[in-house]
């Protein structure tokens, strides 16, 4: 069941200097993300992101549609982890909760970035930064993206 349920919450501090330029950034392309897929430590809760996704972290689609962080180390060649879709876009990132210990569904719609101009070095998965380096001319990406 796809969960459309809005929610705003003030998370403050969202440093969202990875995206170099505005280009694209208002036209970001809707999507769902498998909160799931996601772990505390590595993909939220870095930083000052309390409980929030972060601005500018790296995605993948899996089969379903619906998007997971982007590895391009996992699986074999060919997983679909290691084909960057895309960054979310949210300018606040992705609150996990709805209030104070209350959890979201599973999954949580957002804006997927599917143009625009990259700082790396800004980018909130420190993993993540490396590995754009390589992927900016591997052709493992369903985006168009430039990289300063």
């Amino acid at each position: 069941m796809t969960d459309f349920t809005i929610d705003s919450k003030a998370t403050g501090g969202i440093d969202t200097r990875w995206r170099a330029g505005r280009l694209g950034a208002d036209e970001g392309r809707p999507g769902q993300l498998k909160l799931s897929a996601f772990v505390d430590g590595t993909h939220y809760n870095i930083g000052n992101s309390f409980n929030t996704i972060p601005s500018g972290v790296a995605v993948a689609e899996h089969a379903d549609g619906e998007y997971v962080p982007w590895d391009p180390t996992a699986g074999a060649e060919g997983d679909y982890r290691r084909v960057l879709a895309g960054y979310i876009n949210d300018d606040e990132g992705i609150a996990l909760f709805r209030r104070e210990g209350v959890a979201k569904s599973t999954k949580s719609t957002f804006s997927l970035l599917i143009v625009g101009i990259i700082d790396p070095s800004v980018l909130p998965i420190a993993a993540q930064r490396a590995a754009v380096a390589a992927t900016r001319t591997s052709g493992l990406t369903t985006g168009s993206f430039t990289y300063l």
